[in-house]
């Protein structure tokens, strides 16, 4: 994976998702940690994705952070 190819949104999520990982002392890089900044990166798709869906955004990010809570340290 040649992390050059990707878009300039995709090397902000992937390295907000690392400072995430560190900042809370977990070992490894996962899918809710991806999910999480990709949702503070992108304001406006995912918003409009869970509206368009009836999803609650509040409520999807509180459970992905206790998801992100779980994950070892």
């Amino acid at each position: 994976m040649n992390i050059e190819k990707f878009t300039h949104k995709s090397k902000e999520v992937l390295n907000k998702a690392q400072n995430l990982v560190e900042s809370i002392g977990q070992q490894s890089i996962e899918p809710a940690h991806i999910i999480k900044t990709m949702l503070q990166v992108d304001e406006h798709v995912f918003p409009f994705l869970f509206k368009e869906l009836d999803i609650n955004l509040n409520t999807f990010n509180l459970v992905l952070d206790r998801i992100i809570a779980n994950y070892p340290k």
